[in-house]
């Protein structure tokens, strides 16, 4: 795993060591550290949903977008709605302002694409962050993977859409588990964990029970299973394992800040080659 940041008032990205040598691929998990916001969304937050003041977001848009070398036109996001919805992103939602809330991709927790020039966006505060990368068949997607999203098995979803629209092999297709809540805090209740054990294959109900009766329930593993199950070699799967709410000073985290706090993001996308 990897940090970059211009320097330490810039925006800051964790990277996956499975992605970073390829050149023709940008990505990148934000921290909170290196924006322009204030009080519980200090300092880089990038939803404009939270209460924040919009025009602090969008600079600190801009500030990820010097880093990570994209062109705010060519970036693309949707109104998650913590499911196993997956879009296909094409020209059609370029220069379209498409990072903005009224003209994301409406009920989407998923993006993919094998178009370059097109960045992909999710947000989150203590959801799953996994981004998907072919370099075979150049491809990328990214995909949010709450514990509603795990237990529909969105990470598997994407790998079958990857294979089905863009012929891309799973044993081939690198996959990066990003910073978010970790089995350390991660703790839900019975019902929950009844459900998702309905739901859920045994192989992927990584729950924990702790010395004080609480349940923990472990999104990491759980992500990685599934994967692994639909193809993704094990060996390329990264995973940052970082908990968010144990570094609220590097991330934003609903449980740990009390519901009020801002969104890190999560970028993937193809550079345009020379003479795109």
């Amino acid at each position: 795993m990897s940090m970059s940041s211009n320097h330490h008032h810039a925006p800051s990205v964790v990277k996956a060591d499975n992605l970073v040598p390829f050149s023709e691929l940008l990505h990148g998990v934000t921290t909170r550290q290196g924006g322009v916001s204030e009080g519980p969304y200090r300092s880089l937050n990038l939803s404009f949903d939270v209460g924040d003041w919009g025009e602090k977001v969008l600079q600190n848009y801009h500030r990820v977008s010097r880093l990570l070398d994209f062109d705010l036109r060519s970036l693309v996001a949707c109104q998650q709605v913590h499911h196993n919805a997956i879009a296909r992103v094409d020209e059609s939602h370029l220069n379209r302002s498409s990072f903005l809330p009224e003209t994301a991709i409406p009920a989407t927790d998923g993006l993919a694409t094998n178009i370059p020039g097109i960045t992909l966006l999710t947000r989150y505060a203590d959801c799953v962050p996994l981004l998907f990368f072919s370099p075979e068949q150049r491809a990328v997607a990214v995909a949010h993977a709450g514990w509603k999203g795990t237990l529909a098995r969105i990470g598997a979803a994407m790998v079958d859409l990857l294979s089905a629209h863009f012929m891309c092999r799973p044993g081939r297709t690198l996959v990066m588990i990003g910073p978010s809540i970790g089995p350390c805090c991660y703790y839900v209740s019975s019902s929950m964990a009844d459900r998702a054990s309905r739901e859920l294959p045994p192989a992927e109900q990584r729950f924990v029970a702790m010395p004080d009766g609480r349940i923990s329930f472990d999104l990491w593993e759980a992500n990685r299973r599934q994967l692994i199950a639909a193809g993704i070699e094990e060996r390329n799967i990264f995973s940052a394992e970082q908990c968010t709410s144990c570094n609220t000073d590097l991330f934003f985290s609903y449980r740990k800040e009390a519901q009020l706090t801002g969104r890190f993001g999560a970028f993937i996308g193809l550079k345009r080659r020379d003479g795109d």
